[in-house]
Order: structure tokens, then sequence, then C-alpha cells
């Protein structure tokens, strides 16, 4: 899910300060240029980082000071880049945004590269994808039926992402779907596995679980997909049959998507 940017230029070979033109240049630093003009959502944050070095640079950026690249002086090298959007729910620790229990995934946007540092510029121009799936559950005409006589809490064994890898975090997932006019609605990480389930409860006492995971893996749905896709599980309550649809991602909704 990372790529490798590879970007030299010869125009700024007399414009780093740290060097002399005379001295051997190997081990200046290089200047990284980081393009968010890109960019369609709101605040990110940016992290830049070299393995053995540990973090170099970060900063909490809105979007009104996306027009102008970032610069930063960098070893020579291979650098990591990530940006991610504001999480609400998310919490970092270390290189990991987390969810906390009870929550579900944040509308996360996010970029990650590796980019090659060997000359004195190095450029990523930063691309942001799309790190969360939401799944809504159709129950038809019974929805009203659903919703006055019963909860539903959703269940997994993925709580996160790495935002410089993008993969997913292990943990315990637990939210409750929200009703909206579309149906019941919640949003969840980048899966590891098929562990996803949704229980019907009546009474605090399960009425039914289904394993949605499996359903959702067998619809062809693909969790590695660099923006992930959306899903309407479509439940009928008399059998308790589901059926799967997948919803192809349009890029044209970033940055909207607020429940």
């Amino acid at each position: 899910m990372r790529k490798l940017v590879l970007y030299f230029s010869s125009l700024l070979l007399l414009c780093v300060s740290s060097c002399n033109v005379l001295e051997d240049r190997e081990h200046c630093p290089c200047i990284l240029e980081v393009d968010l003009s890109g960019v369609m959502q709101g605040a990110v944050s940016l992290r830049v980082s070299k393995a053995g070095m540990g973090e170099l640079h970060r900063e909490a950026l809105e979007k009104s000071q996306y027009g102008q690249p970032r610069e930063y002086d960098v070893p020579r090298g291979t650098i990591d880049v990530a940006v991610f959007s504001q999480p609400d729910n998310l919490a970092e620790s270390g290189t990991s945004l987390v969810l906390p229990y009870g929550c579900q995934m944040d509308a996360l946007y996010a970029h990650s590269v590796s980019v090659e540092t060997k000359g004195e510029y190095a450029y990523d121009y930063v691309v942001m994808h799309k790190q969360f799936c939401t799944i809504t559950l159709d129950f038809g005409q019974s929805a009203d039926y659903i919703a006055e006589n019963f909860s539903l809490e959703a269940d997994g064994n993925t709580a996160g992402i790495d935002f410089y890898s993008l993969e997913p975090i292990s943990g315990t997932f637990h939210c409750i779907p929200e009703r909206t006019n579309e149906g019941f609605v919640f949003r969840v990480p980048r899966q590891a596995d098929n562990s996803l389930q949704l229980s019907l409860l009546k009474d605090d006492s399960v009425f039914s679980v289904f394993d949605i995971g499996s359903a959702i893996a067998d619809a062809g749905f693909d969790w590695e997909a660099e923006d992930l896709d959306d899903v309407t599980i479509y439940i009928d309550l008399p059998t308790l049959e589901m059926s799967v649809s997948v919803q192809a991602w349009d890029s044209s909704g970033m940055g909207e998507i607020r429940f």
C-alpha cells in the first residue's frame, strides 16, 4: 500500500544553505517538498520520519495552508511521509490510530509513501485515500419494527490502522449502528480478517447473530483496495437471510461523510 516516490531536481543545487558548494555534498541534507494542493479534506496531520531515527517532523495543518508546499530538511536516504485527516474518535499511539471501545471508525483519509531523498531535492504530491467502509443495514419494511423492539451491536477484531503502513491494527471493535434515513449505519476500519459480526438483541438477550464479515467477503469486497468501497447488507427479518451489495467508492464525495 506504500508508494515509492523518486524525484530529483538540479534547480536547487546552489540553494541548500547548510552546505557550501565547494564541499563534498554527499552528507548534506535533502530538501523534501510535500505538496498538499490536491487535498480535499479539512484539517490534516503530517508526519515525516526515517527508519532508525524516528520522527523528524510533525505538523497539524488547516486547509488554508495547503496552497504552498511544505518544505523540510531531511537526511539522505529513504524518508517516510504520512498524512491523515484529523481524527474524531481515533487515538494516536506511536504510529497507530486506535479506536476506543464503543466507537465506530472515523471517516479517515490517509496518504503514506516512502520518498527517496538521495539527492538535494525530493518531492511528494499528497493523494489521500479512503481508509474506512460505511456499512448500511437495510431491514426494508421491518426497519421501524427493529428500531422499536431490538438493539443492534457490531463487533470485530480490527480496531485501528497504522498511519505509515496503512495496515489494520488488531483489537476489539464494538459499536452500535446509528439509525439514519438509509437504514442502520456504521463505519469500520480496513479489516484484517472476516470477523465482523452483527448481533440482534431483544431485552438484552441475543436474538440472532449475523456473520457479516464472511458475507462481505463472499460478495467480493477488497479490504486491500487503495480506497475502500461501501457496503449495504439487506436483511430479511422473517427468514433472517442476508444479501450484500458493494457500492464502488466515488471520490467526488471525499471529505463529505459525517454522521
